[in-house]
């Protein structure tokens, strides 16, 4: 019988090595590369608030950027969630992460490490290179986790490197240099494979004032075909589709010379390539086990899945709005909307994906939800909704900003502070009011204590109040406690700002029950 070659790749990711028994697992991936696989775009960039604040649960972080030419530590980040670099930044992890803390039975470890700069001569094992600074670092991040109860096992390797070696010279020799790299790191991590997932180059670079790559298109392509044809020949390394049509923060307006790094909306659509590559039969049928059986169809039928719903358990991989759920999963569930990652109207991103993993848990579904659509009724209100929750809005509103789900406030009636009173249909247990655009010293006072979750460095908390510094573009996100049904808000006169409401709220509908419990 001859062996599908497709299902070699994701079975041998998934089969790692032996752990010991009684500590807990954890599947670890490593992602390796230059400045594009550090990222280097900024977390306020991305279109959907989802992928600003959100990252997953059952997931620790790490990242450590590293100049290989003095050595120094320029960023990094310590074990803990995903988020952020100190700059703001962010990459590849926002949606890998995501994925795959997912779609993994065990917890995950992501780690990153990067050069921004190099080229993947700088990763050969040699010495006065990256290779060994590489390797004590996953060392010492597999002491640290082991340290907190898990034994890991090494599961795949994310490359993002290429630019720098797209010229003559040096692009004809990428695919064997890329090779003894991946070889050197196997052989230090004593692990017989590596599935490893590399992402293919643009290609298409624009000329900016900073840079003229467009002259390394024809040696981009060339590093291309040449992966791509190792891919073919070697089950254990995949390659991502084109990468032609991401942006760079140039070509969106988000920089006026910077044509090489992606925006933060095209890092969260690589990280997604990246994982469905790694994981080709598993990015949307939600299989926990790892049966190659959707959970969904099994709690449902448990006891029940006649060769029909087997086969429907075990394909139906389509998935129309990217969210991470099968569109056949969907059209089974009531409420899910299989053209719709937000099925619920929480207002954030992949919402869908988190609710079904919450239901499959035997759990309500528990979700942070934003304000996203605000309703003008008249001069003095606007409503919205958190989930199932009503808001309603008084004050002199100026202007309601639908996009993101802000509204924008203006005092215009002189120097006397205006109040705004905000009514929630059902009592809220955690609320947290993001404001922004606070400038001139100006305060803005709430009759509710709240706790500050984030701040700028220009931001007082006093009180009940906060106060942005003089010719500062202050912000800050409050946490009041509940349950809350109403809170007053004062905006100073003479000044605009913004307001973000979330809070988390339980989403309608109950845990999935087998199929004798529903027909009851």
């Amino acid at each position: 019988m001859r062996f599908d070659m497709k299902y070699l790749f994701l079975f041998i990711l998934l089969l790692g090595s032996s752990v010991v028994a009684g500590e807990k697992k954890m599947s670890g991936y490593i992602v390796i590369g230059q400045s594009n696989a550090n990222g280097r775009s900024y977390s306020n960039e991305f279109s959907v608030e989802a992928l600003r604040e959100d990252y997953g649960t059952n997931i620790l972080y790490a990242y450590r950027e590293r100049s290989w030419q003095n050595g120094t530590i320029p960023e990094e980040l310590a074990l803990g969630k995903v988020r952020p670099d100190g700059k703001n930044r962010v990459g590849i992890e926002v949606t890998l992460g995501r994925y795959l803390a997912a779609h993994s039975p065990e917890e995950v470890l992501l780690l990153k490490f990067c050069s921004g700069g190099t080229s993947i001569i700088n990763f050969l094992p040699e010495s006065e290179n990256l290779f060994e600074p590489m390797i004590t670092y996953l060392a010492e991040q597999k002491e640290n986790v082991e340290k907190r109860g898990y034994s890991l096992e090494w599961k795949g390797l994310f490359v993002i490197t290429g630019e720098s070696d797209s010229k003559e010279g040096n692009a004809e020799k990428f695919r064997s240099r890329f090779v003894t790299v991946r070889n050197a790191l196997k052989e230090e991590l004593g692990i017989e494979s590596l599935p490893t997932v590399f992402g293919l180059l643009r290609g298409n670079w624009v000329d900016t004032p900073a840079s003229n790559y467009s002259k390394h298109d024809e040696f981009a392509a060339l590093i291309n075909r040449d992966m791509t044809e190792l891919a073919g020949r070697e089950p254990m390394i995949k390659v991502t589709p084109s990468s032609a049509d991401l942006q760079t923060r140039f070509d969106r307006g988000d920089s006026k010379t910077d044509g090489i790094h992606y925006t933060s909306d095209s890092y969260a659509v690589l990280g997604r390539r990246l994982y469905e590559k790694a994981f080709p039969d598993s990015v949307s049928r939600i299989d926990q086990d790892h049966n190659r059986m959707c959970d969904v169809f099994e709690k449902l039928h448990e006891g029940k899945l006649e060769n029909g719903k087997r086969n429907e358990a075990s394909g139906n991989t389509s998935d129309t709005d990217r969210d991470g759920v099968a569109d056949s999963v969907e059209n089974l569930l009531e409420g899910f909307d299989p053209d719709n990652d937000d099925s619920f109207r929480t207002g954030q991103a992949f919402s869908d994906l988190h609710i079904l993993l919450s239901r499959l848990e035997g759990t309500e579904a528990r979700q942070q939800t934003v304000s996203a659509v605000w309703m003008r009724y008249s001069g003095g209100q606007t409503s919205g909704t958190l989930n199932s929750v009503e808001v309603l809005w008084k004050g002199p509103q100026h202007e309601t900003t639908l996009s993101n789900g802000q509204i924008v406030t203006t005092n215009s009636s002189g120097s006397e502070p205006v109040e705004h009173i905000v009514t929630f249909s059902e009592p809220v247990e955690e609320l947290q009011v993001s404001v922004s655009g606070m400038a001139q010293n100006n305060s803005v006072a709430f009759d509710n204590p709240f706790s500050v979750v984030e701040k700028s460095r220009d931001i007082l908390a006093e009180g009940k109040s906060i106060v942005g510094k003089e010719k500062s573009n202050s912000s800050a996100s409050l946490l009041f406690s509940g349950p809350l049904k109403e809170l007053t808000i004062s905006v100073p006169g003479n000044d605009a700002m913004s307001f973000l409401l979330k809070a988390s709220v339980i989403v309608p509908g109950k845990p999935l029950q087998q199929v004798s419990d529903l027909e009851n």
